[in-house]
């Protein structure tokens, strides 16, 4: 058995200020596109982005919840869903995730083979109690795993 070093794309991204949906997506679209670029020159086995990439870190983007948080399959996952695929690696991310009536800080692992309905697979980390309950990052993380519907 040979064995080879994991090539590794490790992300560090400018936000911008996000005041709805179409900010966020235009951001997701030129983040994609930048580390598709970067993987295209240098090929990677895992691209690893930021907690929270596909929205900013900020007071005001956490009082917009509500129209910035998404479900799993979600533009987010679209986005880097499609990465994955195109370049034969697996993408961690962090979203605002919509579920069971709660958002919840997440990150997910699009991977670059199909087992679904969406096309690829994610593995969930995410807080515990909802982001909107106060401090988020002081809940322990729960993990489960989701595949799309066959």
């Amino acid at each position: 058995m040979t064995s080879r070093a994991l090539r590794l794309l490790a992300c560090q991204i400018d936000i911008p200020a996000m005041t709805g949906p179409a900010d966020r997506d235009a951001h997701l679209a030129r983040t994609a596109r930048l580390v598709s670029d970067a993987l295209t020159r240098r090929p990677a086995d895992l691209v690893v982005l930021p907690e929270l990439s596909s929205l900013d870190y900020s007071r005001a983007a956490f009082e917009r919840l509500d129209s910035l948080a998404e479900p799993l399959e979600g533009p987010s996952f679209a986005v880097w869903s499609r990465v994955a695929r195109e370049h034969g690696v697996h993408v961690v991310f962090g979203f605002a995730r919509r579920a069971g009536g709660n958002v919840h800080i997440s990150s997910a692992v699009a991977a670059p083979q199909s087992s679904g309905s969406s096309g690829s697979s994610a593995i969930i980390a995410s807080s515990r109690s909802p982001a909107c309950s106060g401090r988020p990052w002081r809940n322990a993380l729960s993990t489960a795993i989701w595949r799309g519907a066959a």
